[in-house]
């Protein structure tokens, strides 16, 4: 069996598992957490959030989606 790694992400109240390989978007919707999208590839970023704590590996190149400012906030 292929052990696949899982992280916990907290948004607001809400506490989820993402697991290595999905977006955040991906594991708070099969959370059935209301998480604000429209596109589910980060192109309209409906769903753009601040990183607080800990650091992602994108997935996607998103620096066509969000400015210098945006990605230096932590965005």
């Amino acid at each position: 069996m292929k052990h696949t790694q899982t992280y916990q992400v907290t948004l607001g109240d809400n506490v989820f598992k993402v697991q290595a390989g999905q977006t955040i978007l991906d594991g708070a919707l099969i959370s059935n957490i209301d998480f604000p999208h429209a596109c589910q590839v980060g192109a309209c970023a409906s769903c753009q959030c601040q990183l607080l704590t800990g650091d992602i590996q994108a997935l996607t190149d998103f620096a066509y989606v969000l400015d210098d400012q945006a990605l230096n906030a932590g965005m």
